[in-house]
């Protein structure tokens, strides 16, 4: 009588350990999904942000270019005041070739982008 007693509350624990584990494998089906997740959120949002530090640096450049255009404005008007208009002719041309570099610059990122968004989105 003993052994039936006990071969009934071993079967009894056996299925409750069964539906145990049955429930332990679902949620840690359920984590490795979510772990899926984040990991392919963390990986779009690790992706933006290298596309924001790109964007950053061309912003911080062209800033400098505008900076550096606005500094010959200013000494072409100082030597125009001072009515040295050799020194305001070289000073023009100087800032033609930086408008030209900034615009060939421009240009190139332009492209460099367009190609980096289309690698981005395929």
């Amino acid at each position: 009588m003993q052994k039936k007693g006990w071969t009934k509350k071993f079967k009894i624990r056996k299925e409750r350990l069964r539906k145990e584990i049955e429930e332990i494998t679902e949620e840690q089906k359920g984590i490795r999904e979510g772990q899926r997740q984040v990991r392919g959120k963390f990986q779009t949002i690790e992706s933006e942000c290298e596309q924001l530090r790109k964007e950053t640096r061309v912003i911080i450049q062209q800033s400098v270019i505008t900076q550096i255009r606005i500094a010959f404005m200013f000494q072409i008007l100082k030597a125009r005041e001072n009515k040295d208009f050799v020194k305001a002719s070289q000073l023009t041309r100087a800032l033609r070739f930086v408008f030209i570099i900034s615009l060939l610059l421009h240009i190139l990122l332009f492209f460099f982008f367009s190609l980096n968004y289309i690698h981005y989105i395929l």
